[in-house]
């Protein structure tokens, strides 16, 4: 999860220059989008993890940082989903953990949902520098980065 914060963080706030969207013709390869990803995670705490986990989104990825950002936080949503799921299905664990494994359950499945909103939000924000992109940033650190900091 800190993963997710540090990248999120990287580029949100390092590359928040607006940056159109490549139309068909202007698609990036492959080999250049895995770059992208790969000097991206050189500025995270586990940059191993972070290639690892987001090399697959390279393709739709591209070199856009706010696309990265927004991957990073559907692939974190993605697996506090899993961690939840475990959780609710491992019923053995809640007798032995009590109220502990209960409120484990409750920040999970919280921290996937408010990475999932983060992630949406993400989608609608505007422009960089305007007065909707300035608010959508807000939403999306309010929202993502207590889960992220547990």
């Amino acid at each position: 999860m800190r993963l997710v914060a540090l990248l999120f963080l990287l580029l949100v706030l390092g590359g928040s220059q607006a940056k159109p969207k490549p139309t068909e013709g202007s698609a990036v390869s492959p080999l250049v989008a895995a770059d992208f990803v790969r000097r991206c995670c050189r500025w995270t705490r586990y940059p191993r993890v972070c290639v690892s986990t987001l090399l697959p989104c390279a393709p739709a990825v591209g070199r856009s940082p706010r696309r990265l950002a927004r991957a990073a936080l559907v692939v974190g949503a993605d697996r506090a989903g899993n961690c939840s799921s475990y959780l609710r299905v491992s019923g053995a664990a809640v007798s032995l953990g009590g109220g502990a494994i209960k409120d484990c359950k409750e920040m999970v499945r919280d921290a996937e949902e408010r990475l999932r909103q983060s992630a949406a939000e993400m989608e609608r924000m505007g422009r960089a520098g305007s007065p909707r992109f300035a608010w959508s940033l807000s939403n999306v650190a309010g929202w993502a980065l207590p889960p992220l900091s547990f």
